[in-house]
């Protein structure tokens, strides 16, 4: 599984709010629910090859997301995107669908970037995975 696909599980598996296909989306935004919250794939860091001065691939990789929350309320954007920033730094030496994450790193505190033009609000968070080769 990649990255996405992983995250969206655990967070549907973890958070009784969220849907996959209904309000938990994986690489889009769609225009409908207002409610909802999307994943997207941002650039990643380096990954870490064995130190045995191989040239074999490397052992983990480092892909980073950006989660967004939509809402209609500020203050119900900001407490669902405070749940799931929360429940994704709980991941620490977790096996996610059968892959191996060392950690789900929060990049910095939730953000409020806008409001669309149906005035719903926007956070955003961003992470950094630390997780084996899948």
């Amino acid at each position: 599984m990649a990255l996405l696909d992983e995250v969206g599980t655990y967070l549907a598996a973890n958070l009784g709010t969220l849907t996959q296909g209904t309000n938990l989306f994986q690489g889009m935004l769609p225009d409908e629910p207002a409610v909802c919250t999307a994943l997207f794939n941002t650039t990643s860091s380096v990954p870490y090859f064995p130190l045995n001065g191989s040239t074999s691939e490397p052992t983990i990789e480092n892909p980073r997301l950006m989660v967004y929350v939509r809402h209609t309320s500020y203050s119900g954007g900001e407490t669902l995107m405070q749940s799931v920033w929360r429940e994704l730094t709980k991941v620490s030496n977790d096996t996610l669908s059968s892959v191996n994450y060392l950690r789900l790193e929060a990049l910095g505190s939730p953000e409020f970037l806008e409001r669309d033009d149906n005035f719903n609000v926007l956070f955003a968070a961003n992470f950094q995975a630390m997780k084996a080769l899948s």
